[in-house]
């Protein structure tokens, strides 16, 4: 079975509503933004070494940590 995560995206849709709305500035910056940079980069032919995946993800998984880290910490403070 495929993972479908259509219902994901919509949901993350969904809280860029303000009263019924879409806020302009929530669109712009997380849907505009994010493909302006990807073609700017495609279209350019711009190359990454692998020392710059290798520490992105090195990056973001201790960013994850850390954020998952809090939420437990917040979490055993609740109760």
């Amino acid at each position: 079975m495929k993972a479908n995560v259509l219902h994901i995206i919509l949901a993350h849709f969904r809280t860029l509503k303000i009263s019924g709305r879409y806020s302009r500035d929530d669109i712009a910056l997380f849907v505009l933004v994010p493909i302006f940079f990807g073609l700017a980069i495609f279209i350019n032919g711009t190359q990454f070494k692998a020392d710059a995946y290798s520490a992105s993800i090195s990056v973001f998984s201790i960013f994850a940590a850390l954020l998952l880290n809090l939420q437990v910490a917040l979490f055993n403070i609740h109760l």
